[in-house]
């Protein structure tokens, strides 16, 4: 009963996010259906956690009809904005599906439902659990507890370990499940991030295969699939996760709007990169950086009059209007940012001693192929042989947006107010913010691999 009541929970959320992508997408999407429902669930996420963040700001309760009175009165809109999708989508001619792709396939789906068990099974015990409880299941149950998110929580001195200035897209999402569940059950709760899992495979696979084919994509994913780093953050119940969704797609979709100027990848793009610093307070710097370069390398490529492309620039910073009332909020409870008072000249250079210890632990862990397998080795030394040959201005402006993102995690590591168990925490945590990084270097890699090699008739015909 239990496992039906966490499905039911799914099926509103990924029909908002159906119908928020209704409006985004052209008729014309070369989204697959697969692609369609992954992008469903995670949009429909992002919005719903929103929403239950605004209805507590005014005061509403979490009642399921009020939730969705929105939604239900868009719907009709939505159906008639989609007619006619099922003769793309079902009619369209598409290669006929090797023997290899079809046993890659089944070995992704094999992974995905170890990783369905492996949730289910791996204690809650385990000493890896302790952000997912102290952090974000703390959180997502007082929330339940109260049937709406109790501010006096973010105000509680002693709650200060639970971060209180983290945004709340993974507690509010906990909160739907355990709402619909009828109770706090913190072991089916996991098999969110499964599911999370699944959609990003299906997801990066097909932002791939957009310039490299269908066999490429498959054999990239796989190795993504695989990564040792990866498996073991699905099971933890951490942000990270979630963070490396959002922020890895929202890079993906910019770097193709910036490339073709896509209204729908601009728009997914947006989205995705407010969801990702709804996530953690790393996703919002990161949607900066991303809304900066992505931003100018469009504006200095495009054709277009210099009033739009200053528009779309604009837009790109359209994530802080929609998390203005968190920020908002935090300063009027005022509640302390662990890192911001950090941001001193003198205390940056008290702690220039770190700067070796930082540097020696980075290159410890991406040589770390127990984690990585050959990931980061293989960009750094195909992407300094490669980038010349492949270079292009929206290749450029994701590379640059990896390359200040790793730069941003070593300046945080550089402020980070702990003293005593600082190197601790350091080596404890880099493998997390490298998962951050990770998809997007690896996709550049298999671009560097891919420029030159042939192509699947497929990607030919695109």
């Amino acid at each position: 009963m239990m496992f039906f009541r966490f499905f039911l929970s799914l099926t509103p959320v990924c029909l908002v996010g159906w119908m928020v992508l209704s409006f985004v997408l052209s008729r014309e999407s070369s989204f697959s259906l697969a692609e369609r429902g992954a992008l469903s669930f995670g949009m429909g996420w992002g919005v719903l956690t929103l929403e239950m963040f605004y209805f507590s700001l005014l005061g509403l309760p979490w009642n399921f009809f009020l939730l969705f009175s929105p939604w239900f009165i868009l719907l009709p809109f939505s159906l008639w904005k989609r007619r006619g999708d099922e003769r793309h989508l079902f009619n369209s001619k598409r290669t006929p599906w090797s023997s290899l792709e079809r046993t890659l396939i089944l070995f992704l789906l094999l992974v995905f439902l170890h990783t369905c068990v492996e949730s289910l099974t791996f204690p809650l015990t385990h000493y890896d659990f302790w952000d997912a409880w102290s952090i974000w299941g703390l959180k997502a149950k007082a929330f339940t507890i109260s049937r709406a998110i109790d501010f006096s929580f973010f105000s509680d001195p002693s709650k200060y370990y639970a971060h209180q200035e983290y945004p709340l897209l993974l507690p509010l999402s906990e909160t739907w499940i355990y709402l619909v569940l009828g109770r706090i059950d913190e072991q089916i709760i996991k098999l969110l991030f499964p599911l999370f899992y699944l959609s990003f495979l299906i997801l990066f696979g097909g932002a791939f295969r957009r310039e490299h084919g269908r066999m490429a994509s498959l054999l990239l994913t796989t190795f993504l699939a695989t990564l040792p780093i990866f498996l073991e953050y699905t099971l933890q119940g951490y942000a990270e996760l979630h963070v490396t969704f959002y922020y890895t797609l929202s890079t993906l979709y910019l770097y193709f709007w910036c490339q073709k100027g896509g209204k729908e990848d601009l728009w997914v793009g947006i989205f995705f990169s407010t969801f990702a610093a709804w996530t953690k307070n790393e996703g919002q710097a990161l949607f900066v950086i991303n809304a900066l370069f992505f931003g100018m390398a469009r504006f200095f490529t495009s054709s277009r009059p210099v009033r739009k492309k200053a528009l779309e620039w604009l837009l790109l910073f359209l994530p802080a209007l929609f998390l203005l009332p968190w920020w908002l909020l935090l300063k009027q409870l005022k509640v302390p940012s662990e890192f911001l008072a950090q941001l001193k000249v003198e205390a940056l250079l008290e702690r220039s001693w770190r700067f070796p210890v930082i540097l020696n632990t980075f290159f410890r862990k991406v040589l770390d192929l127990s984690k990585w397998n050959l990931l980061w080795i293989g960009f750094f030394l195909f992407g300094s042989f490669s980038w010349k040959k492949n270079f292009s201005f929206s290749k450029a402006a994701l590379t640059l947006v990896l390359l200040f993102h790793l730069v941003l995690y070593i300046f945080i590591y550089m402020i980070h107010p702990l003293d005593v168990l600082w190197a601790m925490n350091v080596d404890d945590s880099f493998n997390r913010i490298l998962l951050h990084a990770a998809p997007v270097a690896l996709f550049l890699l298999g671009s560097f691999l891919s420029m030159e090699g042939p192509k699947t008739s497929e990607a030919k015909k695109k």
